[in-house]
C-alpha cells in the first residue's frame, strides 16, 4: 500500500569540519520514517532558514536522525529533545556572527518550541530554556513576548 503522505524537504543544517553551518537540501523525507546520518555532537537544525515550518517527530540517537512524519499538518514544527533544545540554545546565544543559526532560524526553534508546548507535546520548560539561551539576543523577533502566551490557542 502507497503512503499517503507528502514530500517533505528536511534542510538539515550541521556543522562541517571546518565549522562552518552547512544546509543539506537533498534531505527529503519520502515514507513515513528515514534515517539521516549527522554527527550530533556538532550544531544542526531541521528546516534551515525558516522561521517555523516542518509538526514531525526528530528523535535523536548519537549518530542520526530518525524523523517520523506524526501525520499530515498544514504547518509542520520540529520537537527535538530537551537535551537537544538546551544545545541548539547554548549555540543560538553565541554572540552576533558566530552561530550557525541565522535569525530565521533562532525565531523559528523559538516558535516551535512554544507552539509545541502549548499542545502538550513539549515541556514549557524546554521553550523556556531556549528563550533563557536567548535572553542577550539583540533582534527583537526572536525573543518576541507575544510567542509567551502560552494559554491563548
Amino acid at each position: 500500500m502507497k503512503c499517503c503522505y507528502r514530500n517533505i524537504p528536511l534542510n538539515i543544517l550541521s556543522v562541517d569540519s571546518t565549522g562552518k553551518g552547512v544546509v543539506n537540501k537533498a534531505a527529503v523525507l519520502e515514507e513515513r520514517e528515514k534515517t539521516f546520518e549527522l554527527d550530533t555532537t556538532k550544531p544542526f537544525k531541521l528546516n534551515a532558514e525558516t522561521a517555523g515550518v516542518c509538526e514531525s517527530i526528530c528523535s535523536l540517537s548519537t549518530s542520526e536522525i530518525k524523523y517520523r512524519v506524526s501525520s499530515y499538518r498544514p504547518l509542520d514544527r520540529v520537537l527535538y529533545t530537551p537535551e537537544r533544545v538546551a544545545k541548539i540554545a547554548a549555540e543560538a546565544a553565541k554572540p552576533d556572527g558566530t552561530s550557525v543559526f541565522s535569525l530565521n532560524d533562532r525565531i523559528g526553534l523559538v516558535h516551535d518550541a512554544i507552539a509545541l508546548s502549548k499542545a502538550g507535546l513539549a515541556k514549557l520548560s524546554s521553550a523556556l530554556t531556549l528563550l533563557d539561551g536567548l535572553k542577550g539576543e539583540t533582534e527583537c523577533q526572536s525573543r518576541n513576548p507575544s510567542v509567551l502566551y502560552v494559554g491563548e490557542n
